[in-house]
């Protein structure tokens, strides 16, 4: 009858969280008439590759004969082959089974990359203290620009440019591989939105979800992968308002203050117009929480307020 043990000095196991996680078992295996029907017999007794119930999942199996067994042919007539020497390579399935977390370590399966970047924002005036908080294209929220000397951003009612600071933010995660952690129905919904409140160390409605993905990695790990943009003027432009018939900025209480001139003192004009808030990307309902993120975790990175 079939039989097969595990070689002495066997399993052997090595555990790293990024990923690398690797138990070798070798199987002596006995009265098999073959290679294939030694998989076969360890695929049905606990080595299914890819098996979803271990802790360690088996990714693949390696099968010789031993150097001490029978030849398979004796003078042209076939005989036992005697014994198999099985190699089973096996994966960890999931990182917590042997790992816990620590705010006092930076974690492989945890990968966060940083990238500084500016946009051209439309300015008419200084930013003030207290930014709109939701405004779409068109919201009637609206802010007056005294144009002024010394204070005008703007050029005859015309928005200029200017760098607004930003920062492009990539998450990486090494999760457990199975069906439902491939589920991203709730994430995508989220995609085009900014948090609403405090997000990984920064002010509410300045952090953009930009994107998600999820790779298999063998048949143990899913690694998930998230794009985040933070904008610090809360991805605003400010934009001259329009009348729909004319397009043509509407000034509102203009005044025109003519400064006789005395010598070489010019005259000095002054408007007021208003400008709309103007922003593409909604406030969401997400937070870090809600996308199954460590949102103290990666605060702490960013912010670099604790940490190893």
């Amino acid at each position: 009858m079939p039989t097969a043990q595990v070689r002495k000095g066997y399993p052997r196991v090595t555990v790293s969280d990024d990923g690398s996680s690797v138990k070798e078992i070798e199987i002596v295996c006995q009265g098999f008439a073959s290679e294939e029907a030694v998989v076969t017999y360890l695929d049905a007794n606990g080595y299914a590759i890819g098996g979803a119930t271990q802790t360690w999942r088996t990714d693949s199996i390696s099968v010789h004969p031993s150097p001490l067994s029978l030849p398979n042919t004796t003078l042209g007539e076939t005989s036992s082959p005697g014994v198999f020497y099985a190699r089973v390579t096996q994966s960890l399935r999931n990182l917590g089974a042997v790992l816990t977390s620590s705010t006092n370590r930076l974690r492989g399966d945890k990968q966060l990359v940083q990238a500084g970047q500016i946009r051209m924002a439309s300015v008419m005036g200084e930013w003030p203290d207290t930014l709109p908080s939701d405004p779409w294209i068109g919201n009637s929220e609206t802010i007056e620009c005294e144009i002024a000397t010394g204070e005008r951003l703007d050029i005859s009612g015309k928005p200029q440019r200017e760098a607004v600071g930003q920062v492009a933010i990539t998450i990486t995660e090494l999760r457990e591989g199975d069906w439902s952690n491939f589920d991203m129905t709730d994430q995508v919904a989220a995609q085009g939105t900014r948090c609403g409140s405090t997000c990984f160390g920064y002010d509410a409605d300045t952090v953009l979800f930009q994107s998600v993905s999820v790779q298999q990695v063998k048949h143990s790990l899913a690694r998930w992968t998230y794009k985040f943009l933070h904008d610090s003027k809360n991805f605003l432009d400010q934009v001259p308002f329009s009348m729909p018939l004319t397009n043509s900025p509407v000034p509102v209480n203009e005044t025109t203050e003519i400064i006789a001139q005395d010598g070489d003192t010019p005259a000095i004009l002054n408007h007021h117009f208003l400008a709309v808030w103007s922003s593409p990307y909604r406030v969401g309902d997400w937070t870090p929480t809600s996308l199954d993120l460590d949102d103290t975790y990666y605060a702490s990175l960013i912010v670099g307020a604790t940490g190893p």
